[in-house]
């Protein structure tokens, strides 16, 4: 069902879609720590642009979300209470 899997680094953000037109994705967080799930609506964004939004994905949360750039990353500052510091992410991209 789901097109890939990855591991979410625990020092940037690990992409999951770029691209011209924006896309739909479902994503799943296989876990074991939280993960961000960070959209861009420009198709142009720039490391300084802050994401349009962020959704939260607990351990074995699953999100739906459409955009021209879509990331994922470990949630910055220390977790409470204290969990491991690294998650991975399954996706589909719809189009």
């Amino acid at each position: 069902m789901w097109d890939s899997v990855t591991y979410v680094e625990p020092s940037q953000r690990t992409v999951i879609y770029e691209g011209v037109n924006a896309a739909h994705i479902i994503a799943t967080n296989a876990g074991p720590s939280d993960v961000d799930l960070l959209v861009w609506i420009s198709s142009t964004p720039t490391p300084k642009d802050p994401p349009n939004f962020t959704m939260r994905m607990p351990p074995g949360n699953t999100r739906s979300a459409s955009g021209a750039m879509i990331a994922v990353s470990l949630p910055q500052g220390d977790p409470t209470p204290p969990k491991p510091r690294f998650a991975a992410v399954a996706w589909r991209i719809f189009r």
